[in-house]
């Protein structure tokens, strides 16, 4: 036999009700993952109950998504087509959509799209084992990045301006014209001195 002491100074190793006085390293974890005997009226957690319990929202993370999951794979499979494509087209192929045999490309100027209609052949063979039948091609401008497209500066009018607009509605006799005007003139800054 391997182990010399009984099953009941297990459940108490680190439990502080042994013949040691304070919890071990090994009984503090053993508590953790739910075995050994926590306290009065508790019951103890087989290994396998506790990993199961332990790991239950992964489970259930993974079948509430397999949506998520199916997509992924997807991803990768497209991913997998983008890298077989030849030249430099993939670099410039920002989608690709697969149906039915009907392979779409996406580039991101009208430049790589003309090239690959001239390379349609290639991208044909290439993709055989993906069971493309028909190549279309489309233009499709890439998102502009919020961080690094700066904002256009506003446009700022000067009291002189805002002055001279007065002056031309006051002139004005029609009053929706005379109100644009008088509206255009409000968005005057002061200058700082």
């Amino acid at each position: 036999m391997l182990w010399s002491s009984p099953p009941s100074a297990l459940a108490d190793m680190g439990s502080g009700r042994g013949p040691e006085s304070r919890p071990t390293p090994m009984g503090r974890a053993m508590q953790r993952i739910g075995l050994g005997k926590r306290g009065r009226g508790e019951k103890t957690m087989t290994t396998g109950a506790a990993m199961r319990q332990r790991f239950q929202h992964i489970r259930d993370h993974l079948q509430q998504h397999a949506e998520a999951r199916a997509q992924l794979d997807q991803a990768a499979h497209l991913a997998a087509m983008r890298a077989q494509l030849p030249d430099a087209l993939g670099a410039h192929c920002l989608d690709l959509t697969l149906s039915n045999g009907r392979l779409t490309l996406f580039f991101d100027s009208t430049a790589w799209l003309t090239r690959a209609r001239f390379l349609v052949g290639d991208i044909l063979t290439s993709l055989k084992s993906y069971h493309v039948e028909e190549v279309r091609f489309q233009v499709k401008l890439p998102e502009p990045d919020p961080q690094i497209a700066p904002r256009r500066p506003r446009a700022h009018l000067s009291e002189t301006a805002a002055h001279h607009l007065l002056e031309a509605a006051a002139q004005q006799s029609d009053p929706h014209l005379r109100a644009t005007l008088q509206r255009l003139a409000r968005l005057a800054k002061p200058v700082a001195d």
